[in-house]
């Protein structure tokens, strides 16, 4: 009797261990994953500028609200899930130099969302929601690139 319930506890505890491995496997999987192909994950808006005889992109990138729902942090998730999922981009805007090929990026990591957003990256949020970036913050893209560029020519 003692060594069916010994054996029951053992194949327990390891189904248990397996389990566990299987989920961090699987978890660091989706977050690596979400990081390559945003074109699966992400919703996305380009639009083509041509400014002072230069070409660029401005590319508005939004967590699909499926995706945010599997990666969102809750009462149910572990502290290792919140970890790798806290540094995923919720929305992102992105200016890119199409002949240099450089690209500066703002954005919001997910981590943000759960807890109050400050005004300027609720600001942010909605500009990307809307696909309508202020001049600010364009400037601020703009100027970010132009200094890429310093640096990449130096």
């Amino acid at each position: 009797m003692f060594d069916i319930v010994w054996y029951l506890f053992s194949a327990l505890a390891v189904f248990t261990i397996v389990g566990s491995i299987y989920e961090v496997i699987r978890r660091k999987r989706l977050v690596e994953d979400i990081g390559k192909r945003k074109e699966k994950y992400y919703l996305k808006k380009e639009f083509h500028i041509v400014e002072d005889n230069r070409k660029y992109v401005l590319t508005y990138y939004l967590l699909k609200p499926e995706w945010y729902k599997k990666i969102k942090s809750g009462k149910d998730t572990t502290p290792g899930f919140d970890i790798d999922t806290a540094y995923i981009d919720f929305a992102i805007v992105s200016l890119t130099d199409i002949k240099e090929n450089l690209t500066v990026e703002h954005f919001i990591y997910c981590y943000k969302l759960w807890q109050e957003l400050k005004d300027e990256d609720l600001a942010l949020l909605e500009q990307i929601k809307g696909n309508n970036i202020s001049e600010e913050n364009y400037s601020i893209l703009k100027d970010d690139l132009n200094e890429r560029l310093k640096e990449k020519n130096c």
